[in-house]
C-alpha cells in the first residue's frame, strides 16, 4: 500500500492529542506532541506510544528512563502545536511540575501518566515505547482531538 494512502486511512481514526515529556541527559525538559498513544494493560498499568525513529527527541527517549503522557484539553490546541514545532524552546512559556518520575507533567493538562520506561521494541519506522504507569491524575473538561489532519471538537 502507499505511504500516502496508508497515511489517509489512519486519519480516519480519531484520537485524542498528548504532549510526551521527559528529561535530556542534563536534566532539562523536553516534550513532543503524539497522537500514538494508548493504553496498554490494567495489571500491570501499562501504556505505550510510538515514537518516529527521525524525530528530533528520538536519541533522548531511547536514553531516559521516564516520560509523562499529558493528555491536553480542548483549549491547548495551541500548546500542542508549540511542542509539535522544531527549532524553537518548546517549553518557553510553559509551566510545569514533576510526580513521581522527574518528567515534566504540564499545567492545565485534561490528565497525564507519569511512567518508568519498561521496554523499547523495534516498529519499522517507530519505536515502540512501554511505560509503566507510577502515578497520575486527571481532571473534568473535553479533550483536544485529532481527525483526518485536523484538530476538531467532540459533539455530543
Amino acid at each position: 500500500m502507499e505511504q500516502k494512502r496508508f497515511r489517509e486511512i489512519c486519519g480516519s481514526f480519531t484520537t485524542g492529542v498528548t504532549v510526551v515529556t521527559t528529561k535530556d541527559e542534563r536534566g532539562n525538559p523536553v516534550g513532543m506532541t503524539a497522537n500514538s498513544f494508548t493504553s496498554l494493560s490494567l495489571d500491570p498499568p501499562l501504556i505505550l506510544f510510538n515514537i518516529d525513529k527521525g524525530a528530533s527527541l528520538y536519541e533522548t527517549f531511547m536514553k531516559t528512563d521516564s516520560l509523562a503522557i499529558n493528555i491536553l484539553s480542548k483549549e491547548q490546541q495551541s500548546l500542542s502545536k508549540q511542542f509539535a514545532s522544531s527549532g524553537i524552546d518548546r517549553f518557553d512559556g510553559v509551566q510545569y511540575c514533576k510526580d513521581k518520575t522527574g518528567a515534566p507533567i504540564l499545567s492545565g493538562v485534561l490528565a497525564y501518566f507519569d511512567c518508568e520506561i519498561e521496554h523499547r521494541y523495534d516498529g519499522g519506522d517507530h519505536t515502540i515505547i512501554i511505560g509503566k504507569v507510577v502515578s497520575g491524575d486527571s481532571e473534568d473538561g473535553e479533550p483536544l482531538v485529532f481527525y483526518k489532519g485536523n484538530y476538531k471538537e467532540l459533539t455530543v
